[in-house]
């Protein structure tokens, strides 16, 4: 599979349009999103305990990982970085990078 489809697959799978994107580059969305992988090493390590109930809290963390780029607002300035907001500036390299890939 070429990698190209991949990162279209994922993106499309995500629902990652251009106002998604805008938003997603919010610095509260960038630095929520460090939430999703010890959220979900969390809920698969539960199913230790849990069982198959364990379904529940990865599907919860999958759920934050699509709703997270969609809560935030578009940020009003797009200069910014995470320190406190780097995440403005990665986000949007990251749409760059992805859009190259695809031949966009």
């Amino acid at each position: 599979m070429p990698k190209q489809d991949v990162f279209h697959r994922t993106e499309a799978a995500m629902g990652m349009t251009p106002q998604v994107w805008a938003r997603h580059s919010n610095p509260w969305s960038g630095w929520s999103r460090l939430t999703v992988l010890p959220l979900f090493a969390l809920a698969v390590w539960s199913r230790i305990w849990l069982g198959w109930g364990a379904l529940g809290p990865i599907l919860l963390v999958l759920v934050w990982t699509w709703l997270n780029p969609r809560i935030f607002a578009t940020p009003k300035r797009t200069d910014k970085r995470m320190r406190p907001n780097c995440s403005t500036i990665a986000l949007l390299c990251e749409c760059l990078r992805l859009s190259a890939a695809l031949g966009g």
